[in-house]
């Protein structure tokens, strides 16, 4: 996710987590309370501890006049961890399963938006989206008996690994990425609208 022009690329940085055991905390059925409220805070701050290259692309909001338009029309629910932050001190968020959302929403923004074959954005938000999992778990989820915040696809990596082998496929008559037109949906590619005879076939 590209929130100002930079001359170099990220590259992905493989996380190793060395966080002690569980302490007992009583973090209740998942509504927001100080003590969960305390742990998403710490999840927040180790994940830029643990991805201190990396974070620096989704600390705020996207403001690189070069994409914003771009970036408006593609991503609807954009998030990023200043925002994030932002609502967890407003307590905005009631749930604690609504900070999992926003925190991942960040990350599969990046992946909606930076879309083409090769992007060195794509294994960054990849890199920055398991080590917020392996987060939320040990700081989190960890510390209840049940599960308080809706748990990913178990596949979802192989899932990721599926997607960016179609973005690579092109068509052999003009060498055109072939996935480009099911990146979004088709009001994207009609300014917003859909073609009067879509909805009649």
């Amino acid at each position: 996710m590209k929130n100002t022009p930079r001359s170099s690329s990220p590259s992905p940085k493989k996380i190793k987590l060395t966080l002690g055991g569980p302490e007992k905390i009583q973090l209740g059925d998942g509504t927001m309370n100080p003590n969960i409220k305390a742990q998403c805070y710490k999840v927040i701050s180790a994940l830029k501890r643990k991805q201190h290259l990396e974070i620096k692309w989704f600390l705020k909001p996207v403001y690189d006049p070069i994409v914003i338009d771009d970036y408006k029309a593609k991503i609807k629910n954009p998030m990023d961890l200043s925002t994030l932050t932002s609502k967890l001190d407003k307590n905005t968020l009631t749930q604690v399963s609504e900070f999992a959302s926003d925190l991942r929403q960040i990350f599969g923004n990046c992946l909606l938006f930076n879309a083409l074959a090769g992007d060195s954005f794509r294994p960054v938000a990849q890199s920055m989206a398991n080590a917020s999992e392996e987060l939320m778990h040990l700081l989190i989820q960890q510390h209840s008996a049940t599960s308080i915040y809706p748990k990913l696809l178990y596949c979802w990596k192989m899932c990721l690994q599926i997607i960016d082998k179609a973005l690579e496929l092109k068509n052999p008559d003009d060498g055109y990425p072939t996935i480009h037109y099911f990146l979004h949906p088709v009001s994207f590619f009609f300014g917003g609208g859909f073609p009067p005879e879509y909805f009649e076939k």
